[in-house]
């Protein structure tokens, strides 16, 4: 089984809140989660959000989403006086598309690890797979952040779902053989309906997750989270309620409300 402590909260849950980390805050101490994803907009680079940051990192183990489009002059500044405080690992994470302005900023922490996340049309799994190890072979620390339901969303058009879920199956498969860590971006959806009127708590959808989750129990220590990504707090409350009615999540106590 999945252990509780797996299982991480992205501040997209708070989307009617616009997104704010108080609310995602919130939300994962009510439910006890022990990882959260916050996105740090441009316009978050101030000492306030600093000392939230801090407190987060103490109390959570944080995941912070960089928007695609961030000043190069501020950035660094201020994550290596938040590296500066830190006592455990952070996961900075960038879209594949821009992993060069993450992958060159000079970070004073080796607390801070880099994690890329797959994001390029008709790009197949091996293919980022294949990037990724081009990553690794400069430094080993980079982490590949798979988010599942975009394999399928940017697949080509000659690409069939099975094919795609076989080619993400082997995916998994080979990161597990090697050894690699990695992260889930997870959601689900019926096959060929990706768009968010279509989006249903895990395990309702079409997408492998059984045939995943069974690959990730296998090898626990190399799944560093599974990030919840949905953008309402029912959709995770479901997801959570569907992978302990299916023993492939540990109880930890009451429901979850």
């Amino acid at each position: 089984m999945l252990t509780f402590a797996k299982l991480g909260l992205a501040s997209a849950v708070a989307r009617p809140q616009n997104y704010s980390w108080q609310t995602t805050i919130e939300y994962a101490r009510r439910a006890k989660f022990r990882q959260i994803q916050l996105f740090l907009n441009p316009l978050q680079l101030t000492d306030q959000s600093l000392a939230l940051l801090q407190k987060s990192a103490a109390e959570f183990t944080l995941h912070l989403h960089l928007p695609t489009d961030f000043p190069q002059n501020d950035l660094p500044t201020f994550l290596n006086t938040f590296g500066q405080s830190l006592e455990r690992e952070v996961y900075l994470i960038q879209h594949q598309p821009y992993r060069e302005n993450v992958l060159q900023l000079s970070l004073n922490s080796d607390k801070i690890r880099i994690g890329i996340e797959n994001d390029f049309p008709k790009q197949t799994p091996p293919e980022f797979l294949a990037l990724i190890l081009r990553l690794q072979n400069e430094d080993e620390r980079v982490l590949p952040v798979l988010d599942i339901p975009r394999f399928f969303h940017q697949a080509a058009a000659s690409q069939t779902f099975e094919q795609t879920a076989r080619q993400v199956g082997q995916l998994i498969f080979r990161l597990l053989a090697m050894e690699r860590p990695f992260i889930i971006h997870a959601l689900d959806h019926p096959a060929g309906k990706t768009t968010r009127q279509h989006w249903q708590p895990l395990l309702q959808g079409d997408l492998p997750w059984r045939l995943l989750i069974k690959m990730f129990i296998k090898r626990p220590e190399l799944l560093k989270c599974l990030m919840f990504e949905y953008e309402n707090w029912n959709m995770v409350k479901q997801s959570i309620g569907n992978l302990l009615r299916e023993n492939f999540l540990k109880p930890i106590g009451p429901a979850l409300r």
